[in-house]
């Protein structure tokens, strides 16, 4: 079974603790560690003048250079988790082939792939995985967004089982991940014709401003 799972609200939900915890874990410096997160303040417009001081006491900012890097940081931990699991044979990756290293996930800033066994075994220790980095980091599955598909091969029965111990809606047409279809059809050309269009847009973008 493949897991498509969705962050509700990433960035402004992680908990500065967290992110913390990990930096020190990296060995980054005590000293400015804590001025990556907490020196920043809000004000809010009041007819076009600065009124009141907010000061967050968690998440990270938005636009800010340095929050993707930090967001990923927090994200390795989960990656850990899911491939120490695996180690444990806990939990199955997917192959591509016989010979292949088996993947267990696919991390992108806050898209998340998990791949598993259709088994309820599999589906409670992937769920407890995520309360669990969902308690530490203070981030949270949106349940509406996130999907689960399976193989032709599973049993309606089993896929309906599997849903119920995720939490999460079953989906025969997951969408896309970084723009690639998750399903591909029998039509390959007509699969990547979305992704064809826009690396052709953004090059002819190119051209118009070196002209």
């Amino acid at each position: 079974m493949a897991i498509k799972a969705d962050m509700a609200q990433a960035f402004d939900r992680m908990e500065w603790s967290f992110i913390l915890i990990v930096l020190r874990c990296y060995g980054f410096s005590e000293h400015w560690i804590p001025q990556c997160l907490s020196s920043v303040s809000y004000s809010i417009l009041l007819n076009g003048s600065p009124f009141g001081l907010i000061s967050p006491t968690w998440g990270l900012r938005q636009g800010d250079p340095l929050s993707p890097f930090l967001f990923i940081l927090g994200t390795e931990v989960l990656s850990r988790m899911f491939s120490r699991a695996e180690r444990m044979r806990c939990i199955h990756g997917t192959k591509i082939s016989r010979s292949t290293t088996p993947i267990s996930h696919l991390l992108f800033a806050d898209d998340t792939m998990i791949f598993s066994r259709a088994t309820v075994n599999e589906a409670v220790v992937i769920s407890n995985l995520l309360d669990i980095y969902a308690g530490w980091s203070g981030q949270e599955l949106n349940l509406n967004k996130s999907s689960v598909t399976f193989s032709r091969n599973v049993q309606q029965a089993l896929t309906s089982s599997l849903a119920d111990s995720l939490g999460i809606s079953q989906s025969d047409h997951p969408g896309t991940y970084l723009s690639l279809p998750l399903v591909i059809p029998r039509s390959k050309r007509q699969a990547h014709l979305v992704l064809k269009e826009r690396v052709l847009k953004r090059v002819f973008g190119w051209k118009s401003k070196l002209l």
